[in-house]
C-alpha cells in the first residue's frame, strides 16, 4: 500500500513531499525483501555446499592429521640437525593451525595432537619445558616458530635474513622519512572525514528522535498495537504470532525504524499512514528513511557475519552469479582436495625414514630464502 493520501498525477508524484516520502518508504520495503532473500539464499547455498564438501574435506583433514603424527615421530629422532628440527616443527605448526581453523575436524582429537607436540618438544629440549607450557597453554597450540629457541651447535655466522635487514635498513629509513608528511596529511584528512560523518549522523539522530516523539507517530504506534494485542486472541498459536509482531513493533519504535512502523501500519491497520501523520515534517522524515535505506543496502557484510563464520566463508568462497558457475567452483575445489589427499597419502607411504624426509626439509628450508618478494 502506498502512503499517499490522495491520487496524484505521475508528474506530481515527482514533486510533492508525499511522493518523495512514499518513494523512500517503498525503497526500504524492497531492500528489506532483498536482504531477506539473501539470508535465505545463503542458508540454502551453504547447506548444499556443506553436504558436498564434508566427506572430501574430512578425508583431507584425516590424512593431514596422520602427516602431523608422522612429523612428531621424526621430530624426536636424534639424527636431525637443529635447522632440520626447526623446519619440521614449522611445517607441523602450519598443518596444525590449518586443522584448528577447519570446520571439518570434529572427528579428530586435535587437543591430543597438541599435547603430544608439547611432549615431543620437551623430550628434545627439557630445559625449555616451562617456556613451552607458557606459550602453549593446555587448551590451545598457537605459536610461531620464533617462539621456540634452540641451542644451535653450528657456527654463529649472520643469516641471510640478517644481511638483508642490514642492507636495506638505511633505504627503508629514507623511504619512511620521505613519506612522513604524506602519511600525516592522509591521517588528518581521514579524521576530518570521520568527524564530518559523525556530525552528520548526530544531526540525523536528533531529527529521528524528534520525529519519533511526535504525537502523530505515537498515534500510529498505538493504533497498530490495538490491532495486534495478543489478549484479544483466544487461539494459542495466533496469540504467539501476535506476541512476536508486538515485539517486532516495539523494537522498531525503540530503534527509530519508522520504515517498519509505516509498513506494519499499512499491513495491519489497512490504510495509508499519511492519513494519521498530520503535519509531520515529511522532508525530514524522508531524509531519515533515505538514511535507513542506505543502512539496509550496506547490510550485506552484516548478513554474512550473522550467518556465522563457516557459512560466510563457504558463501564467499564458492558462490557465483549463476548456479552452474557456483557448482563448478565447488567441483573444482573437491577435485583439488582429492588430489592433495592422494599426494599426502603417497608422502606418508614413501617417507618412512629420516633419510627420505631430509630432502623435503632441505627444499622447504631453502624455499624460505628464495620465495618471491
Amino acid at each position: 500500500m502506498k502512503v499517499t493520501a490522495s491520487k496524484t498525477t505521475k508528474k506530481d508524484q515527482q514533486d510533492t513531499p508525499e511522493s518523495r516520502f512514499n518513494n523512500a518508504w517503498q525503497r526500504i520495503i524492497n531492500q528489506r525483501k532483498k536482504n531477506q532473500q539473501l539470508q535465505e539464499k545463503m542458508t540454502q547455498f551453504t547447506e548444499s555446499a556443506m553436504a558436498q564438501l564434508q566427506a572430501p574435506e574430512q578425508d583431507y583433514a584425516s590424512i593431514l592429521y596422520a602427516v602431523c603424527e608422522q612429523f612428531l615421530v621424526f621430530y624426536q629422532r636424534k639424527s636431525l640437525s637443529n635447522w632440520q628440527r626447526e623446519t619440521l616443527m614449522d611445517w607441523f605448526i602450519e598443518h596444525y593451525q590449518f586443522l584448528r581453523s577447519s570446520p571439518f575436524t570434529s572427528h579428530l582429537d586435535l587437543d591430543n595432537l597438541g599435547m603430544r607436540c608439547r611432549e615431543a618438544i620437551v623430550n628434545i629440549n627439557p630445559e625449555i619445558a616451562e617456556e613451552v607450557e607458557q606459550i602453549w597453554p593446555e587448551d590451545e597450540l598457537d605459536i610461531e616458530e620464533d617462539d621456540l629457541e634452540y641451542e644451535d651447535t653450528e657456527d654463529d655466522e649472520p643469516s641471510m635474513e640478517d644481511m638483508f635487514e642490514f642492507l636495506f635498513a638505511e633505504f627503508n629509513q629514507n623511504e619512511a622519512d620521505d613519506g612522513k608528511n604524506t602519511a600525516e596529511d592522509a591521517f588528518n584528512e581521514f579524521f576530518r572525514q570521520q568527524k564530518a560523518e559523525h556530525d552528520r549522523q548526530q544531526h540525523e539522530e536528533k531529527e529521528l528522535d524528534k520525529l519519533m516523539k511526535t504525537g502523530a507517530l505515537n498515534k500510529l504506534f498505538r493504533k497498530i498495537l490495538r490491532q495486534l494485542h495478543p489478549d484479544l486472541e483466544q487461539d494459542e498459536d495466533r496469540r504467539k504470532a501476535k506476541n512476536k509482531l508486538v515485539s517486532q513493533l516495539t523494537d522498531a519504535r525503540d530503534n527509530g525504524d519508522i520504515g517498519t512502523i509505516f509498513t506494519m501500519y499499512a499491513e495491519h491497520v489497512g490504510e495509508s499512514p499519511l492519513l494519521s501523520l498530520g503535519d509531520v515534517d515529511l522532508d525530514n522524515a524522508t531524509k531519515v528513511l533515505q538514511r535507513q535505506f542506505e543502512q539496509l543496502r550496506n547490510q550485506k557484510d552484516d548478513i554474512l557475519f550473522e550467518a556465522g563464520p563457516i557459512s560466510a566463508a563457504i558463501y564467499s568462497r564458492f558462490h557465483r552469479k549463476s548456479a552452474k558457475a557456483s557448482q563448478k567452483a565447488i567441483n573444482d575445489h573437491i577435485q583439488e582436495l582429492q588430489q592433495d589427499t592422494q599426494s599426502l597419502k603417497e608422502f606418508i607411504t614413501y617417507v618412512t625414514s629420516v633419510t627420505k624426509l631430509k630432502p623435503y626439509l632441505e627444499e622447504r628450508y631453502e624455499s624460505q630464502f628464495f620465495a618471491p618478494f
